[in-house]
């Protein structure tokens, strides 16, 4: 008899036993489920905002541009100064600008006002990012040369399902942004979010078209007239700017072309300003961090909750196996006839211990089933609990680990 033929014969025989003590089979794999089930959900949780990169091309090759020193403002750059940053890093280095994602309210074909998130990108976005059209065309470079003179945006595929049941004819169509009318011009691949963990924008547009949405936030200024359109002027520093490297080792040379022209930014800028506050300016410096998670307030504010978690519902599962285990010893004491029987007549105690853990295996396996599907329901509610906006699909990530644990 091979192998094979005998890991059949005691899954078989494990699976009759199991029917003839439906009670203790109920618990067991229950406990396991609700342990393990837990776990897939925490860990998906876990991985989707502390670990996992970016659904874009070669995500390791992008850098976050910050600025440190005295007063650094979390907003690095000005329009004027991103296209400086571009023009200098041409054939070394790409960059692309971008605003944080904001509520819009829009109204679409007559309907009633409703929220909307959108986010206001430069023309490279989409290309320094490496990220496709599932439909139609991204926007590019040429949709940002004129002041408000792009009416255009991209929506996101989770959109364009949920809010245009995934209809093709959407492309061309109409799209009202704050009282300012935008074309349609394209759908976005799908499980791509933009470059925020846990803030998802529903549609793209240029950064051109600032004045004409009214975006007013996040913005750091000095001599400036925030009541004018934002991208001309100087003073207004509103974007962060994300540099995609494909020579990991052009780093710190691309860090200081950049510090080069921010140096001369700071100079200008403290013109205005007395002889000590001139010094701070100068102080400050830009530095690139690595980008491949991009940008995620929401790793500052969970990353200790979630590993106190992740180390609650590990002891968790750990009481739970507790428990099976002393079930599974209750029901050896109620077996020893059996097995005593079995020894009699000659059967080796390699098999019988073989046939014990195929019974053990076989519960676990169980276990593991259901435990997806509690998983499953867990990752719906999970991100609500948090008030996180982020998505936690049944991918490959969580059957390995769910896998991991039932063995």
């Amino acid at each position: 008899m091979s192998s094979l033929e005998r890991f059949v014969q005691d899954v078989q025989y494990a699976l009759r036993i199991i029917r003839r003590n439906p009670a203790f089979a109920t618990v067991t794999v229950l406990t396991l489920a609700i342990g393990i089930g837990i776990n897939s959900a925490i860990f998906s949780l876990f991985d989707a905002v502390l670990l996992r990169l970016l659904p874009v091309h070669d995500p390791q090759q992008l850098y976050v541009l910050q600025e440190t020193g005295p007063n650094a403002s979390s907003e690095a750059v000005s329009f004027p100064m991103f296209q400086r940053c571009r023009d200098a890093l041409k054939g070394t280095a790409d960059i692309l600008a971008l605003t944080r994602p904001v509520p819009f309210h829009t109204r679409i074909a007559g309907s009633a006002v409703e929220p909307v998130t959108g986010q206001l990108v430069s023309g490279e976005f989409f290309n320094v990012l490496g990220v496709r059209p599932a439909l139609g065309r991204v926007l590019t470079p040429d949709d940002n040369r004129f002041l408000g003179q792009h009416p255009v945006l991209v929506i996101s595929h989770s959109y364009w399902l949920r809010r245009f049941a995934g209809n093709p004819g959407v492309l061309g169509s109409t799209f009202s942004l704050n009282g300012a009318h935008f074309v349609i011009v394209g759908v976005a691949e799908p499980g791509f979010f933009g470059v925020s963990v846990g803030e998802s924008p529903d549609v793209w547009l240029p950064l051109l078209m600032q004045a004409e949405v009214r975006y007013a936030q996040n913005a750091w200024s000095s001599n400036a007239d925030t009541r004018k359109p934002w991208p001309a002027q100087e003073g207004i520093r509103w974007l962060d700017a994300v540099v995609r490297v494909p020579d990991t080792h052009a780093v710190q040379a691309v860090e200081a072309m950049l510090n080069v022209l921010h140096r001369q930014d700071m100079e200008q800028l403290g013109r205005s300003h007395n002889e000590r506050e001139r010094r701070l300016l100068l102080e400050r410096r830009l530095s690139l961090e690595q980008g491949a998670q991009g940008f995620s307030t929401l790793r500052r504010r969970f990353s200790r909750p979630l590993r106190v978690l992740m180390t609650m519902v590990g002891l968790v599962l750990l009481i739970a196996c507790a428990n099976i285990a002393n079930l599974l010893l209750g029901r050896a004491m109620t077996r020893r006839r059996e097995i005593a029987i079995r020894l009699s007549i000659g059967a080796w105690r390699f098999r019988l211990i073989r046939q014990l853990l195929t019974e053990s295996i076989v519960l676990a396996f169980f276990g593991g089933i259901l435990s997806i599907l509690i998983a499953a329901w867990s990752n719906r509610a999970l991100p609500g609990l948090f008030s996180i906006d982020v998505h936690l699909p049944l991918d490959y990530r969580l059957l390995a680990f769910t896998a991991g644990l039932s063995l």
